[in-house]
């Protein structure tokens, strides 16, 4: 019965969520759960012979993870702050949860990277985790640079695009770009990771930074958006 009761709580959030939440979260559901051995209870030969060629599936076992619990109870508090903006969809109402976060960046200037400072518009919730993402981008080996950082924008999609609730940022545009289903380059130019020291590398500082905190990379969307993460 516990089991049944989660599971009805995990596709209770998964309908509530956006696609690309959905996509992390069953990346993270899959965590949490893991494969047993079931105990064959037949014990008649008759029953063993009637049912040889049926494929029992394996016990689901339940796991306690802190970090699904801790993603979760994070998710409530934002939907909680953003109550208001569920209700009353706008730019008037959104920016009042905006705060401007600054974080250190790396910049390239005559072929040389050199220390700087950048500012990004996010949900209030999420500035603290936007300043260790970015604090720990710009400790890392790469010292990867930015020359363009963009965050909170209402859009006229509305609640469709997280950049609207500032649970969105894009990183380099143009060597990052959005592509269509077809490969079709909507936005940005050329996505060049290992050549162009802009294009976001995949597993390297920027992607790790922000996976480990909860927030989605959307390389993996029905259409690629290498420039965008999200929570």
């Amino acid at each position: 019965m516990k089991k049944s009761k989660l599971l009805i709580g995990i596709f209770t959030i998964f309908s509530i969520m956006s696609i690309e939440n959905k996509l992390y979260a069953y990346n993270e559901i899959q965590g949490i759960f893991k494969s047993g051995n079931r105990e064959n209870k037949n014990t008649s030969d008759s029953k063993q012979t009637k049912n040889e060629n049926i494929q029992i599936p394996p016990q689901v076992e339940i796991v306690n993870d802190p970090m699904w619990e801790y993603y979760i109870e994070y998710h409530e508090r934002i939907d909680a702050e953003l109550q208001d903006v569920y209700y009353n969809p706008s730019h008037e109402t959104a920016i009042r949860h905006m705060v401007w976060v600054e974080v250190p960046i790396w910049k390239l200037k005559n072929g040389q990277k050199v220390s700087s400072k950048a500012k990004v518009q996010v949900l209030n919730l999420l500035a603290e985790d936007v300043k260790s993402i970015f604090t720990e981008i710009y400790n890392g080996p790469e010292k990867f640079p930015i020359k363009s950082l963009g965050g909170y924008n209402w859009r006229p999609n509305g609640l469709k695009s997280l950049h609207s609730t500032g649970r969105a940022i894009d990183i380099n545009p143009d060597e990052n770009p959005q592509l269509d289903v077809e490969g079709k380059v909507l936005v940005g130019k050329k996505w060049e990771p290992g050549i162009n020291p802009y294009s976001i590398i995949p597993d390297g500082d920027v992607v790790k930074a922000f996976s480990k905190r909860g927030w989605t990379w959307g390389a993996a969307f029905s259409r690629a958006d290498y420039m965008h993460f999200d929570f």
